[in-house]
């Protein structure tokens, strides 16, 4: 059996995280303690997907139209170059009617290409790589990912299911994003694929989209640790006191420092400003990957000389890291003594957003634009079984349901899959929206600018 979905209300919320490929930063394996070295086939079944696939980093799975299914009903239920002026995205003018500029000027959309120059004659061009790239840029490939993404989220959402208008209507969506340029530029790129592909194949005027953003001092689309020391705190007690994360930090650390070793030793990374410290896996990742996936060669270190050895990360090492993070992450985001109380300050006003839609259904269609350090506590919010590092253009959905009987169902999709949670305390294919409000009701406070000002208390 399956349900037709209510044109009105089946869809009022539809919330995208996302990440985008950039040069530099981005930036379901429940496992209780570490993992030893020499486990390698265990270890490895943490980077294999429940249906055979292998996580991919470099690009996360979205729904697509063939693949895209309605829900089961219960029964009861430095010497690199990167490139990035090729993409241009849309600028967006706000409506100037309530401004001092003359009446005259509407809402505009102007085509805009922003080019970066990095002029090798410059006194500090040895300070970055080669290229036209800022740091935290999207890249090419990165732009490209989410322009496929909104083109298949189109086939389903407007095509197939005719929830959303196929032209483009501002008053059914509302988008928000961080105020960072990768995260801008990644909204823009979904939408361009979503309507303004569309909308020049039919020789249509472009579309306008007004992405919302907060100043970052008052942002809580991440951790806000400046506005809530509360949160920094619980962090630190956490990664102080966690024994999961102390025996993982033990048995890799020997793993660990080889890949420092050559990423700071490395001619590409000398200009590092914290050479005396290394860097933390998280950062690893955000330095490695990046090169895997545009097939750049990896750093290496040595072999200036005939007696000296060359060694050079590898893709294995690469694999490593990301173990090694999803070893943490879950204990990080899920489960430490004190998780739900750094949640509940962290994302627990993202979390009253998601909440109100729901109820309210202020619009069809919202699309919020993060990080990786937006969807982690998220996922850990939702008790996911999969806590591995986020890959690039990953996606959070939640779909809002209405049987034929007017009862209200929810959905959420972690990049294509149904989220699976460790206590199962929902089945999140169909789960009733009743049940989902009242859990993450728990992860909301209202007295949140109290309680962030709270120090040393221990949780």
């Amino acid at each position: 059996m399956r349900i037709t979905p209510n044109r009105r209300s089946a869809l009022p919320l539809l919330l995208l995280l996302l990440l985008g490929i950039l040069p530099t930063e981005p930036n379901g394996i429940l496992l209780t303690q570490a993992k030893s070295l020499d486990d390698r086939e265990e270890r490895r079944d943490i980077l294999d997907n429940d249906d055979g696939t292998r996580y991919d980093y470099c690009e996360a799975s979205h729904p697509m139209l063939t693949k895209y299914l309605d829900p089961r009903v219960r029964p009861q239920d430095t010497d690199m170059t990167w490139e990035c002026d090729a993409y241009p995205g849309y600028l967006t003018f706000v409506d100037t009617k309530a401004s001092q500029l003359s009446n005259s000027i509407t809402t505009a959309a102007v085509l805009a290409n922003q080019v970066v120059t990095l002029p090798q004659d410059s006194p500090f061009a040895d300070y970055l790589w080669k290229g036209s790239c800022n740091t935290g840029q999207l890249t090419p490939k990165g732009a490209d990912q989410q322009r496929r993404l909104g083109q298949d989220l189109r086939q389903i959402y407007i095509d197939r299911l005719k929830l959303l208008p196929g032209t483009f209507d501002p008053t059914a969506m509302h988008l928000r994003s961080t105020d960072v340029w990768r995260t801008k530029q990644s909204a823009e790129n979904l939408m361009i694929g979503l309507y303004g592909q569309e909308a020049q194949a039919q020789g249509q005027p472009q579309p306008v989209f007004q992405i919302h953003t907060l100043p970052k001092e008052i942002d809580y689309m991440t951790m806000n640790t400046d506005r809530c020391p509360r949160i920094k705190e619980i962090i630190d007690a956490i990664k102080k006191k966690s024994e999961v994360l102390q025996q993982i930090s033990r048995t890799h650390a020997t793993f660990q420092k080889q890949v420092n070793q050559i990423v700071l030793g490395s001619k590409q990374e000398q200009n590092w400003e914290n050479q005396d410290e290394d860097l933390v896996v998280m950062d690893l990742v955000d330095t490695i990957l990046p090169r895997v996936c545009h097939d750049m060669p990896l750093q290496c270190v040595g072999g200036d000389d005939e007696h000296q050895e060359l060694r050079c990360l590898t893709k294995e090492m690469a694999d490593e890291c990301l173990v090694i993070e999803a070893e943490g992450n879950a204990e990080m985001w899920r489960d430490a003594k004190g998780i739900h109380e750094m949640l509940q300050l962290g994302i627990g006003s993202l979390t009253r957003d998601i909440q109100k839609n729901f109820l309210e259904a202020a619009a069809p269609f919202l699309l919020y634009s993060g990080h990786d350090t937006t969807l982690l506590p998220l996922l850990g919010m939702l008790d996911s079984a999969d806590m591995r590092w986020p890959p690039y253009a990953s996606n959070l959905i939640f779909e809002l349901w209405s049987s034929p009987s007017k009862e209200r169902f929810v959905r959420v999709l972690y990049n294509g899959r149904a989220v699976k949670t460790k206590s199962n305390w929902c089945d999140l294919e169909w789960c009733p929206l009743d049940t989902v409000v009242k859990y993450m009701g728990q992860f909301i406070v209202d007295n949140l600018g109290a309680r962030c000002k709270r120090h040393e208390q221990e949780f």
